[in-house]
């Protein structure tokens, strides 16, 4: 007997208060999922089952100016819950309003939140270490005595006002990849500003990319600084599996054609435009995307590494061919050119992003700096 029947005959009241004290919506799902004597018990108390996770889910974003940030995690309801669909989505905007009385979009905001707090909590550690020892060189450089606050070496615990502005860059980079699947046009902060370059090779620089540095909004430095750091991530992957297939070409993936083989060819000749690009198109795929890439095995990682990037070929190729597609060819090329000018310095990223210097308090920054 699974677990699922053995609840079952338990009494209604111990049922409704077993799934009103789920940690996890997700939980919830599955069981009631497997048991319709649970489903029916979950159609009748909906409200009283689901009371403590939606009130868990309201005040797991910071509350910081009218809680925003859990607004802004709302509103991508509508493309996590189609899937990395391309074309234009069918809006149900109260149907995501009210979506306290869904369970499946319950179940999308929390995985969403953990997503968030994951992301967060590693680009905040490594970034924070980073900022140290940058500022611990130019000491150094200076000849200055260290007389930082020994509160630094502790535990990394984040302000409100940090955890807003750390939330607030993902939910960004949450919004522009899923709006670029949708292909919607869209106006939100920062999102314009990636779609375009001051560059004599490609035509129509977007004013925005003149701005000088002061001009610049802060969600613009937020989404930047987070899509920077999942950038870097997809391409140490991708570079790794292009250094394995270097050094030892006989460890590559079993090929099912010689199509297949051709690919990993194409793959070890790409330039550093395609490579960028190629990245760009990995991390419309999102954080979770690349947790799991870093849990896979060599051979997995390769054969998902060159699979996608012969998917991302025959878009290319399919977009460059179409003359319907120009505007779109230009936007991507205008993107690439962005992105090494955004991020990339000799190869490395701009240190204002690894360092997350846009995310700290300044009290924080003063201790350092004492």
């Amino acid at each position: 007997m699974d677990a699922a029947s053995k609840l079952e005959g338990l009494p209604s009241e111990v049922l409704i208060l077993i799934m009103r004290s789920s940690s996890s919506p997700i939980d919830l799902q599955s069981v009631i999922n497997a048991s319709p004597v649970m489903f029916r018990h979950y159609l009748v108390h909906r409200s009283h089952i689901m009371a403590p996770t939606i009130h868990r889910i309201k005040t797991s974003y910071s509350a910081l100016h009218s809680g925003s940030n859990l607004i802004q995690s709302i509103n991508t309801l509508t493309y996590r819950m189609l899937g990395n669909t391309h074309g234009p989505v069918v809006r149900r905007e109260a149907f995501y309003t009210n979506w306290g009385s869904h369970l499946p979009l319950i179940c999308e905001l929390y995985r969403q939140k953990e997503e968030a707090d994951q992301l967060i909590t590693e680009y905040s550690m490594k970034a924070w270490k980073n900022f140290l020892v940058s500022e611990e060189q130019d000491r150094l450089q200076l000849n200055l005595a260290s007389k930082r606050d020994p509160i630094v070496d502790r535990p990394l615990v984040l302000s409100e006002q940090e955890t807003y502005t750390f939330e607030r860059g993902f939910l960004l980079y949450e919004s522009w990849r899923l709006h670029m699947h949708s292909n919607e046009p869209n106006d939100l902060e920062g999102l314009g500003a990636l779609k375009c370059h001051d560059s004599g090779n490609v035509p129509g620089p977007h004013p925005n990319c003149m701005d000088p540095w002061w001009a610049i909004s802060d969600d613009r430095l937020y989404l930047h600084s987070i899509w920077s750091f999942v950038f870097d991530k997809f391409r140490t992957l991708v570079q790794s599996v292009s250094q394995q297939l270097r050094k030892n070409p006989s460890r590559s993936p079993i090929m099912s054609s010689s199509e297949d083989n051709q690919t990993s060819a194409v793959f070890l000749r790409m330039t550093k435009a395609q490579e960028l690009r190629y990245i760009r198109s990995l991390c419309l795929r999102g954080y979770v995307v690349l947790q799991n890439l870093r849990q896979m095995k060599e051979e997995e990682l390769q054969n998902y590494v060159l699979s996608s990037y012969f998917e991302f070929e025959n878009q290319e190729a399919t977009l460059y061919s179409s003359a319907e597609s120009a505007e779109k060819r230009c936007v991507d090329l205008n993107i690439a050119c962005r992105l090494y000018g955004l991020f990339v310095n000799d190869g490395l990223l701009l240190s204002c992003f690894t360092e997350g210097r846009y995310f700290w308090d300044d009290s924080r920054k003063l201790k350092v700096r004492a």
